[in-house]
């Protein structure tokens, strides 16, 4: 059993080796880089106390995790009361002067308490189930084959921690590649067609002689952003919108004519929005990330016709 004073002295022997360690990874820095250097790790230590806590059932342990937070906040308290002389921040402001060698900055720089750590890109790739989720006024509304259509997301994906060093929440944006592949179950062919009003509309209609599933493909670029929320080591949710921009939609058919196999591939705009809207949802549990999204405009013109608002589900790989 631990006695009292070894209860409190622990502790403060880790805090302050953890604190002045923090202070001496570097030879010459400014007092800039110094105070947020110290920053970074004293929030870093506040966050794994507390995720050290859900773990811990030692009575022993809590009191000591009890008494290295308090002296922890005191350190911040402490490194609150720093300030950075008024010439130097002055000078860095005018000149735009970096902290950082390489010049890889930013404006941003000093409202995060260590960019490198504040600030990271991944690149992702998403995949999953699409559906069609289509209402028709004139035509057919396709059945799709559900586990045949896909989608696929590729890009960049950028988290900003919001707040003090340790907080839990982040800003998340990217940019990407993405792209449906919508399999129909029916003989159906999307095609521009005269509506009630001699108006042309997109409509999905019967084709016959077909030898194999038809299929749609829709390229999109676009522009995620979110909020994500930590709320474990390995865990967090996240929710968020984007923005996309339509680059083609496609289509193939493989037909049998007589005795001949003929695969054609159409494309056009088919009425449909170039700009698309919608939510997004993710949660990640230890090393799983799914991931849901949601079309709020149509995929096509509010003319009649077909009209769709894609639902998707799927996993995030990161690297």
């Amino acid at each position: 059993m631990y006695s009292k004073n070894q209860i409190f002295r622990l502790p403060m022997i880790v805090a302050a080796t953890l604190f002045l360690g923090s202070t001496s990874v570097m030879g010459q820095v400014s007092d800039r880089e110094k105070l947020d250097n110290q920053q970074y790790y004293q929030g870093f230590i506040k966050e794994n106390i507390n995720y050290m806590r859900e773990y811990v059932d030692s009575t022993n342990i809590k009191l000591m995790l009890q008494s290295m937070e308090q002296i922890n906040n005191k350190i911040g308290e402490e490194l609150a009361k720093i300030t950075i002389p008024i010439d130097e921040e002055k000078i860095n402001d005018i000149f735009g002067k970096s902290d950082s060698e390489d010049g890889d900055s930013s404006p941003l720089d000093k409202f995060l308490p260590r960019k490198s750590k504040a600030l990271k890109t991944n690149f992702i790739i998403n995949y999953g189930v699409s559906i069609f989720n289509a209402t028709s006024t004139i035509g057919l509304a396709p059945k799709q084959k559900t586990w045949s259509s896909w989608f696929w997301e590729y890009g960049l994906q950028s988290k900003l921690r919001l707040g003090k060093p340790g907080a839990r929440v982040f800003l998340v944006y990217g940019a990407s590649y993405m792209k449906y592949r919508f399999t129909w179950e029916d003989n159906v062919k999307l095609s521009i067609v005269e509506g009630p009003t001699d108006a042309p509309i997109p409509a999905f209609n019967k084709i016959d002689n077909l030898t194999a599933s038809p299929k749609m493909r829709i390229g999109y670029i676009q522009v995620p952003l979110g909020l994500r929320v930590k709320i474990a080591r390995k865990s967090f949710i996240e929710a968020g919108g984007y923005l996309s921009y339509r680059l083609f939609t496609s289509q193939t058919h493989e037909q049998k004519v007589n005795d001949e196999k003929i695969s054609t591939k159409t494309s056009s705009d088919y009425k449909m929005n170039d700009w698309v809207y919608g939510l997004t949802a993710g949660i990640k549990v230890g090393e799983t990330r799914i991931i849901a999204r949601y079309n709020l405009n149509g995929l096509f013109e509010e003319i009649g016709g077909v009209q769709a608002k894609p639902f998707s589900i799927g996993f995030q790989s990161v690297f």
